[in-house]
């Protein structure tokens, strides 16, 4: 899996450093100083994550995949 970008999310009121790969038709935002992991989909024009994640995180992850989505055209 190669990693389409790096990006930082506000998490349980700290900031983690992600890496973004795709795989299996899903993002999969990888932490780089801790194990956690998360994964989201998009199905029919909408986001929806693979884990379970509080929809703070789901919606600032959406967020950074929708601009280097849109910065890839």
């Amino acid at each position: 899996m190669d990693t389409l970008f790096t990006t930082e999310l506000e998490m349980n009121g700290r900031t983690e450093t992600f890496q973004v790969s795709f795989h299996d038709d899903k993002y999969i935002f990888q932490a780089l100083t801790s194990n956690m992991q998360f994964s989201i989909r998009r199905e029919e024009d909408e986001w929806h994550p693979v884990d379970p994640i509080d929809e703070q995180l789901k919606n600032a992850a959406t967020e950074k995949l929708d601009n280097y989505l849109l910065a890839q055209h």
